[in-house]
């Protein structure tokens, strides 16, 4: 009897509970899954959440910063202070500041080359000629005192080079044609009327020269060189002319009565290579021998003019070839 009360009880409860899982609504759709809700461990409880403290070691990871920007540090206290950044102003028109990322890829600036020293190497001398030509002053020194002391003389022609050694030493062997006009002007008396007259001598010469010299070049450049030797010299033509105010008493041919057949000179000179082609010289000639033989005019016995020599000082022009 108790036992059928207790089983009807418990039908009318069962009957009663699932009326009322009937009426209840749904659940959200999140909210389906009892068995895992069920199944799975239910968590310890967790005390209050507090704020947690920052870690001494940690801070903040901030990118590097631009080549424009600077950062102010914040004094060491337990806290960690904000990082502050100071952008520079940029002037319109720059380009934008490029990410350091970028930045670590480009590659450096190309240093500047230093060229190590290198000596000069100066060609050495070789075999070559040319033309010249020089202009200057003449005159001829006599054994008395009537020197032709008032001249011009000029000369042209042409030269080869030999060199001797590869830098310093050379021989130089030339022709020339040279032109030498000289004068000697005074007053003397005439004896006869003894009136003071004015009297010119002219002598009018040409000649060919074959000059022998070496040259010493100062450095092996070869830019500046000193020349010596000497030179000798055939007469072509000598003509002697003697006026007496104003009016000519003489005109004499020296060339087959009186010429030297051969004279020669000291040659002493320097010379500068300004190109490749071009040069300036200085050149003196000294003479030792005389260019006549036996030069003179008579008047009442008396012998004015002997053995002349010649002293020229010129300044030319060569051109290499």
């Amino acid at each position: 009897m108790n036992n059928k009360f207790i089983l009807a009880i418990s039908s009318l409860f069962c009957i009663a509970t699932f009326a009322v899982a009937q009426d209840a609504p749904a659940p959200a759709p999140e909210q389906t899954a009892p068995e895992a809700a069920v199944t799975a461990p239910e968590p310890e409880a967790q005390p209050a959440e507090q704020p947690a403290a920052p870690a001494p070691e940690a801070e903040p990871q901030v990118s590097a910063p631009a080549p424009t920007q600077t950062a102010e540090q914040p004094a060491q206290t337990n806290e960690v202070a904000p990082v502050v950044f100071y952008y520079a102003p940029t002037a319109p028109g720059n380009e934008p500041v490029q990410n350091p990322a970028q930045v670590e890829n480009v590659p450096p600036a190309p240093q500047p080359v230093i060229e190590q020293y290198k000596p000069k190497v100066h060609p050495k001398q070789t075999t070559h000629y040319g033309i010249q030509g020089s202009i200057g002053t003449s005159t001829y020194s006599g054994d008395s005192n009537a020197d032709f002391d008032d001249g011009l003389g000029w000369n042209a022609g042409a030269y080869i080079n030999l060199p001797i050694s590869d830098y310093i030493f050379s021989f130089e062997l030339g022709s020339q044609f040279i032109y030498r006009k000289v004068s000697n002007s005074f007053t003397q008396t005439n004896r006869n009327t003894y009136e003071t007259e004015a009297r010119k001598d002219k002598i009018t010469a040409y000649s060919l020269g074959f000059p022998i010299l070496m040259n010493i070049n100062a450095g092996r450049s070869g830019l500046l060189y000193f020349g010596m030797g000497v030179e000798f010299e055939v007469p072509l033509y000598n003509n002697l002319q003697i006026s007496i105010d104003g009016k000519k008493r003489v005109d004499q041919d020296l060339q087959e009565d009186h010429c030297a057949p051969m004279s020669w000179d000291i040659l002493l000179g320097m010379g500068i290579n300004a190109t490749s082609h071009f040069g300036l010289y200085t050149r003196m000639n000294i003479g030792i021998s005389d260019i006549y033989d036996d030069l003179y005019i008579k008047e009442d016995g008396k012998k004015e003019y002997w053995g002349f020599k010649t002293f020229d000082l010129n300044i030319g022009l060569k051109i290499f070839i």
